[in-house]
């Protein structure tokens, strides 16, 4: 989008067209010469585009309709149920600094918390996107925006959130030191504010973060969304992992030590967040079960457990992987509806799933982990929630 689109989607008859547009198929190639046909074709494009925007923008906002989006910025965004987690840590402060801001999806949730938010970005157009969408929410009168440099950024605030930009051109950045701004200048920024939080790829390794801070891990409904990195008086532990929307969160316990041993009647696959923040054995104690391997992430346990931190699993049989075995075993149990999962084996799960041969109608999960020197087949299925108890997994 350019500024020169979007005084078209803000005046009288570009609002028109946006009114018009919502009312048409999702079928793009039709809605663009509806509005080519009513509204003439040099803006029909950009209206399609950006009502097409509204309409995917709905799984991550609530006021989404009302809102202005480009293509990257919406892509970059944290679900609204995220950053209102994240921003419950700024609640109160006076003034809050949202560094490379952005549409503003963040902006609008540190808002609602702070008494006034500071908006920045090096791009005049999101400075604008920001300041429309947070009136979205009715929330204009809480910021301020500039356009600018977040390492130049030098008013007073009292914590800051910068979201750095991972992207050069249309390729994902997953590398720390390749951000922009770069690294170095986030660190310069928690020397100067003391307060500030980082929001990072799910992939971050946060070992090259030579400053002490606290990683935090956040999933939503079992989806691994992103990393968050706390630092000066942000930091509450070393590690946490946050299972959104349920709130429920784990943190690093020292003293939590898990046993290995051998399978039980059950298998637990820990939330993906609790994987990546590596908490399974703080997660194997809350839960009441064991380690399999020292090495592998799924858990085992002698009762049927029910909790967002790991989804429970009865196993109905278990042997050496051999696919002539695991087919036979398969359609002796009358298995039509396969699904793999698998860790610690070389193997792709999709290619496993090729090279089963069943014909019944039962759902069964495999699962393939690599325990001790080999790997080991679980033919499971899924646990309902009637059975057992539900042990409080919060802390």
């Amino acid at each position: 989008m350019t500024e020169e689109e979007l005084e078209y989607l803000l005046s009288p008859i570009g609002q028109e067209a946006l009114s018009f547009a919502a009312t048409l198929p999702e079928d793009s190639l039709s809605a663009v010469e509806a509005l080519r046909k009513r509204f003439g074709p040099k803006h029909a494009a950009v209206v399609a585009e950006q009502v097409c925007l509204r309409r995917k923008a709905k799984a991550k906002f609530s006021r989404a309709d009302a809102m202005f989006f480009t293509r990257e910025g919406l892509e970059q965004s944290s679900a609204e149920v995220v950053s209102k987690h994240r921003a419950k840590r700024f609640s109160g402060m006076e003034t809050v600094a949202d560094l490379c801001c952005g549409i503003g999806g963040d902006s609008i949730a540190l808002a609602e918390q702070t008494g006034l938010l500071v908006g920045v970005d090096i791009d005049t157009l999101k400075v604008r996107l920001t300041k429309l969408n947070l009136e979205a929410y009715d929330l204009g009168a809480k910021a301020l925006l500039f356009a600018g440099r977040a390492e130049e950024f030098d008013c007073d605030a009292d914590a800051v959130f910068i979201d750095p930009s991972r992207r050069v051109g249309n390729k994902r950045i997953r590398r720390l030191e390749d951000t922009e701004p770069p690294m170095d200048a986030v660190y310069a920024l928690c020397e100067r504010f003391g307060s500030v939080c980082l929001k990072a790829s799910p992939m971050l390794d946060d070992s090259r973060v030579p400053i002490p801070h606290e990683l935090e891990i956040v999933s939503v409904a079992g989806e691994v969304r992103e990393a968050v990195l706390w630092f000066g008086g942000f930091r509450t532990c070393r590690r946490r992992a946050t299972l959104l929307p349920e709130g429920i969160t784990i943190t690093e316990n020292p003293n939590a030590t898990a046993e290995v041993r051998p399978p039980g009647e059950y298998l637990l696959d820990p939330d993906g967040a609790v994987v990546r923040a590596h908490l399974i054995d703080e997660a194997a104690v809350q839960l009441n079960a064991w380690k399999l391997d020292e090495n592998i992430a799924y858990l085992s346990c002698s009762s049927p457990v029910f909790s967002p931190l790991a989804r429970c699993y009865r196993v109905l049989d278990l042997f050496p992987f051999g696919l002539k075995r695991l087919n036979r075993r398969l359609n002796e149990l009358g298995a039509g509806r396969v699904e793999v999962k698998k860790r610690g084996f070389p193997m792709p799960a999709e290619d496993v799933v090729r090279m089963l041969k069943v014909n019944g109608d039962r759902a069964i999960t495999v699962v393939i982990a690599r325990i001790g020197g080999g790997h080991t087949v679980f033919l499971c299925e899924p646990c309902g929630p009637t059975e057992g108890s539900f042990p409080c997994a919060q802390c």
